[in-house]
């Protein structure tokens, strides 16, 4: 909750959390929760510590555009 309180803009939120998911998948962080309705947590892994994550940024081409206006294929823009 406190990485995405201070996000004002719907679109922000959106790619914040798509680029979790993507560090997720790429075994950059580690994700946990203690118990039912706690916080989920956030843990940087010794991969990306030994710098062993690599990024392809054709991944997100096309999903929001740079300045979170919305996005850049043509579907429905998200206001802020």
């Amino acid at each position: 909750m406190d990485m995405f309180s201070h996000i004002k803009s719907r679109p922000k939120v959106v790619a914040s959390f798509s680029a979790i998911l993507a560090m997720i998948k790429r075994g950059a962080i580690s994700v946990f929760q203690l118990n039912q309705f706690d916080d989920i947590e956030l843990v940087a892994t010794e991969q990306l510590y030994q710098g062993d994550i690599h990024y392809d940024e054709s991944e997100f081409t096309g999903v929001l555009d740079i300045d979170g206006l919305g996005t850049t294929d043509g579907e429905t823009q998200v206001d802020s």
